[in-house]
């Protein structure tokens, strides 16, 4: 038969106890400090800020690259039939009709410089990324 007192004279079962409540804050406190320290200490902000600048500077030459070796593939299907209504669907009008031009044109030139130039320029960009985020 309980009392709805705990044993030793501690607050009754589910209540909590101002220490308690304020062990808890102290902790979460040092938690939250400590993150913010270790985010300072290993500039984490400054690498994140660095990789998203490289993804975001190397998706150009990626593309062009997949869409010149789409050509020489004679892969046209792809862009018809999945991804340009895939991109119609969610751009503007104006926007689909200037990407479509543009990878028709690419697709229609079969030009192997698209290829190994976009690969060659997404690679750079790739190992500059892994030189400048070496510690």
């Amino acid at each position: 038969m309980s009392s709805g007192v705990s044993p030793r004279g501690a607050a009754p079962d589910g209540v909590r106890t101002a220490d308690t409540v304020r062990t808890r804050m102290t902790w979460a406190g040092h938690a939250v400090r400590d993150v913010i320290e270790g985010f300072a200490r290993h500039r984490l902000l400054t690498y994140a800020s660095a990789i998203a600048y490289q993804v975001v500077s190397s998706i150009l030459p990626f593309a062009s690259f997949t869409l010149a070796l789409l050509g020489l593939l004679n892969a046209e299907s792809l862009w018809t039939a999945h991804l340009a209504p895939e991109i119609q669907r969610h751009a503007s009008h104006e926007a689909y009709a200037l990407v479509d031009s543009a990878v028709r044109k690419v697709l229609a030139r079969k030009q192997g410089f698209w290829v190994s130039g976009g690969l060659a320029f997404a690679t750079r960009s790739r190992c500059s990324w892994r030189r400048s985020s070496a510690p």
